[in-house]
C-alpha cells in the first residue's frame, strides 16, 4: 500500500470517528498529549484481560480491573468474584491500608473519568467525584487518612492532588501538590506541558510525602533535602 493510500485511510478513520461521535481524546485531558495519552496512559477499553492488579493488605487476594468491573481473585485457585458493576467502566483499584475500602476509577462514556469507592464488607459503592474532569491513579497514604490522585483540574493539565478521607467521604478540600509547568521544548508525543502522574507514598517521613512519576518529592508543611528532582511545599 502506498504512503498516499495509508494517509487517505487514516483520514477516513478519523473522519468516521468524528461522524459517529467517538471522542479522540477526553475533553478535560485534551491539553495532555492528545491521542497518545488516551492510548497508552488512560485505562484501556473493556476487555477480558485483567488490568491494574492490587494485592489486598492481608495478602489473601488480588483486586483487578476486568470487563469494566473490579474483581477479586484468589491467587491460589484463580477464582474471580465481581465486586463492582454499573454503567461505567471501572479500573485502577487501590486498597485502603485496613483493607476495608477500595477506591477505583470510573470512566463515564469516554467523556470523563471519576473516582468511586467500594465498601468491601457490604459491596456498596458511591461516587467520590462527579464533574467533567479526569481523575486517575488513586492511592491511599500509609495511615489511610489521605488519598493521592491525578486530576486535570483546573485547566486540563495533569497534576497530583491529595485530600483527606474518612471511610467513604472526603474531609476538607483537595490540596494541589504539583502545578502546571511548561517545558521549553515541544516534546514528541506528550507536548510541552509536563504530566504529573502515578503518585506513590513513602513511609520515610510518615504520611507527609508523596513521590510523583516525574521523580519529584513533595512534602506537606516543610521543605526537604533530597537527591535530584524538586519539591513543593503545601
Amino acid at each position: 500500500m502506498t504512503s498516499r493510500a495509508l494517509l487517505l485511510l487514516a483520514s477516513a478513520c478519523i473522519a468516521g470517528a468524528q461522524e459517529t461521535g467517538y471522542p479522540l481524546v477526553y475533553e478535560a485531558a485534551k491539553q495532555q498529549g492528545g491521542q497518545y495519552m488516551q492510548s497508552f496512559y488512560l485505562p484501556p477499553a473493556p476487555g477480558a484481560t485483567p488490568w491494574a492488579p492490587e494485592w489486598s493488605p492481608d495478602g489473601k487476594w488480588i483486586a483487578v480491573a476486568m470487563q469494566g468491573s473490579i474483581w477479586k481473585v484468589d491467587p491460589g485457585t484463580g477464582d474471580a468474584t465481581e465486586l463492582t458493576y454499573n454503567q461505567h467502566y471501572h479500573s485502577s483499584p487501590a486498597f485502603s491500608p485496613d483493607g476495608k475500602w477500595i477506591v477505583y476509577t470510573a470512566d463515564h462514556n469516554q467523556q470523563s473519568i471519576q473516582l468511586e469507592i467500594l465498601n468491601v464488607a457490604t459491596g456498596q459503592s458511591r461516587e467520590l467525584t462527579h464533574d467533567g474532569q479526569v481523575y486517575l491513579d488513586p492511592v491511599f497514604s500509609p495511615d489511610g487518612r489521605m488519598l493521592a490522585y491525578v486530576s486535570t483540574l483546573p485547566g486540563g493539565y495533569m497534576n497530583i492532588y491529595i485530600r483527606k478521607i474518612r471511610d467513604d467521604a472526603w474531609e476538607g478540600q483537595p490540596i494541589a501538590v504539583t502545578t502546571d509547568h511548561k517545558h521549553e521544548l515541544e516534546r514528541l508525543y506528550v507536548g510541552a506541558w509536563d504530566s504529573h502522574t502515578q503518585p506513590a507514598w513513602t513511609t520515610r517521613w510518615q504520611t507527609d510525602c508523596v513521590r510523583v512519576q516525574s521523580g519529584q518529592w513533595a512534602r506537606f508543611g516543610r521543605s526537604v533535602e533530597h537527591a535530584g528532582g524538586s519539591e513543593r511545599r503545601a
